[in-house]
């Protein structure tokens, strides 16, 4: 304990971010860890993307095949 009961080592809050933090190295870390958590969510996103796109086309070459093996409107 620090001063007059309150905890030695006082943690500010930054008014844009949601998690409390302190002016060390774990702030860096912390700054660091979120950045390339970032660009992984980012390219996971891109690479999701991409599938979806192959399995569209693939979708829509299946109805064309079926359309033309069983006839148009089945």
């Amino acid at each position: 304990m620090g001063c007059a009961g309150h905890p030695a080592r006082v943690l500010d809050r930054d008014p844009h971010d949601h998690e409390p933090y302190d002016h060390g190295p774990d702030r860096q870390l912390r700054h660091a860890l979120k950045a390339e958590i970032g660009g992984l969510r980012g390219e996971m996103n891109a690479r999701f993307d991409t599938v979806n796109v192959r399995i569209d086309n693939l979708d829509r070459d299946v109805q064309a095949l079926t359309d033309k093996v069983f006839g148009a409107g089945t």
